[in-house]
C-alpha cells in the first residue's frame, strides 16, 4: 500500500470514527451500538476516536509478530538437489522472507503510528475544548 492510500485509509479512518452524530442517534462503532456517546463541544465523539485507537493499537503487535516468523531464515540451494535452477530457487525464498520481514515491521509501524496520531488528535480537542471553557471564564 502506498503512502497516499495509507493517508487516505486514515483519513477514512479519522472521519468515521471522529464525526458525531446528532445526539441521541442510536449508531454503530466497530459493531457495538452506542447511545449519546460523550462529545466534545466541537462534535467530535472522542468515545469512537478511542475504540478505534485502541483497536488500531491492538493489532500492530500481533502483526508484528507475524514478521517475526520471517525473520533470517536462509534456504541452502542443497535441498533442491541437481536442480539447475536451485541457486536461483533458494536465493528467491531468501528474499521472500527478508521482504516479507520488512512489510510485516513496517505494517506494524504504521498500526502504531496510526494509534498516536489518533491519540494526539484526541489530546488536540481536550486542550482546544478545555481551552474554549476557559476563555469563556
Amino acid at each position: 500500500m502506498g503512502k497516499s492510500r495509507h493517508r487516505a485509509v486514515f483519513s477514512g479512518v479519522l472521519a468515521l470514527a471522529a464525526v458525531n452524530p446528532a445526539a441521541g442517534d442510536r449508531r454503530r462503532v466497530r459493531g457495538v451500538e452506542h447511545e449519546e456517546a460523550p462529545v466534545t463541544q466541537a462534535g467530535y465523539n472522542l468515545e469512537a476516536m478511542e475504540d478505534c485507537r485502541s483497536a488500531v493499537d491492538g493489532k500492530a503487535g500481533p502483526v508484528g509478530a507475524v514478521g517475526d516468523g520471517f525473520e533470517g531464515q536462509h534456504v541452502d540451494a542443497a535441498i533442491f538437489g541437481e536442480l539447475e535452477a536451485a541457486g536461483s530457487f533458494a536465493s528467491a525464498i531468501t528474499e521472500f522472507d527478508a521482504t516479507g520481514k520488512r512489510e510485516f515491521d513496517a505494517a506494524e509501524q504504521l498500526l502504531r503510528s496510526v494509534s498516536g496520531a489518533l491519540d494526539a488528535v484526541r489530546t488536540t480537542v481536550d486542550e482546544t475544548d478545555q481551552a474554549n471553557v476557559e476563555s469563556f471564564r
